[in-house]
């Protein structure tokens, strides 16, 4: 299954639709004036799923890296967090712990690959553009997005909040 990301900045705040491959809206994300460095998740009819949300409370280690808590609604699924150069996701409820490596191809500028703790690979994401970013999702599944687009959005705000 693919998905896009597109992500703009619309009056210093990031952004983000996600469609799937017909076009179809499926998730909108924004930053929250109150609360940067947040985005909130809706689905298609503006309901609330989640947010994705840099822990600030962490302050240790390196200046590069940064953990990032997903939130569905109340509920903390998981974690995303960036020990330069890699990416891990760890979700709460059981152990399972998912690595998101950036890729050193050259064919793919600014990729990443998601493998689960088997490394069986999960995703492939690939990403084009600056200012309005294109992410393509290459999923080898269509169950259970929310914890894909949720990783991809942490890398977002990453690279945003790194360019403030």
């Amino acid at each position: 299954m693919k998905l896009f990301l597109t992500s703009r900045l619309i009056s210093g705040f990031v952004t983000c639709d996600v469609y799937d491959d017909t076009g179809l809206l499926l998730y909108v994300a924004r930053e929250q004036s109150v609360i940067k460095e947040c985005l909130e998740i809706y689905d298609s009819q503006n309901i609330f799923l989640g947010s994705v949300k840099e822990d600030l409370s962490i302050k240790e280690g390196r200046k590069e890296d940064q953990t990032f808590l997903l939130w569905a609604g109340e509920v903390l699924l998981g974690t995303v967090r960036k020990e330069f150069p890699f990416w891990k996701l760890q979700f709460a409820s059981d152990n399972v712990i998912w690595t998101i490596e950036k890729r050193k191809q050259a064919a793919f500028p600014g990729g990443y690959t998601i493998f689960d703790e088997n490394q069986k690979k999960l995703a492939g994401v690939s990403v084009k553009g600056a200012d309005m970013r294109i992410y393509t999702l290459e999923l080898e599944t269509s169950h259970g997005l929310l914890p894909y687009i949720m990783a991809v959005l942490a890398i977002e705000l990453s690279e945003r909040c790194k360019s403030r």
